[in-house]
């Protein structure tokens, strides 16, 4: 049997990365995808529900050995993650690019070259230890909402500079008291 080797894993990360951004492109030129949201959006962005940051919190970014770290509202939650996720997110908080571009380095500059943002992300609740949350993208007149792990959402925000949000609720649950 042979042995998977390191370029083995990064051709596969690449290619859902790829896959990811095609996707996203997809959705947005107009295929319809069940579970995805899109909104025609002929209004201010900020008044579509998926937009409204009612009940939740915007919260700072920090990272621990395998874990994600969120605090807002004198409140910090931990995320836990896999070491290749916070090495992600660890480069995309100091604003470093790694030798070779990483998925989230791809997704990204993809999304840029199609000019999508990323609007916010939202991570909104917690089922049987697992994290939900969903990433909100732009383009142009449409808005898209799009389940995704929060570690993935968080590097690509930080990668494009947009806020994170997490539900008052959970932060309120799931957080310890910081200040």
């Amino acid at each position: 049997m042979r042995a998977k080797t390191r370029n083995q894993g990064n051709v596969k990360l690449i290619a859902g990365a790829l896959a990811f951004v095609f996707l996203v492109i997809g959705i947005f030129v107009g295929n319809s995808i069940s579970g995805y949201y899109v909104y025609q959006v002929d209004m201010n962005v900020a008044d579509l529900p998926s937009t409204s940051t009612d009940g939740f919190t915007e919260v700072g970014i920090s990272i621990a050995p395998m874990e994600i770290l969120l605090t807002g509202s004198c409140r910090r939650m931990s995320v836990m993650t896999s070491a290749e996720q916070i090495a992600s997110i660890d480069l995309a908080i100091r604003r470093m690019e790694a030798p070779r571009p990483l998925a989230h380095d791809i997704i990204t500059n993809e999304m840029k070259v199609f000019g999508i943002e990323v609007l916010m992300v939202k991570i909104h609740s917690l089922e049987d230890g697992i994290y939900y949350s969903n990433i909100i993208f732009r383009q142009n007149n449409k808005v898209l909402q799009m389940d995704s792990k929060p570690s993935d959402a968080v590097a690509i925000a930080l990668r494009m500079n947009a806020p994170v949000y997490v539900s008052d609720d959970l932060l309120k649950a799931e957080g310890k008291a910081v200040c």
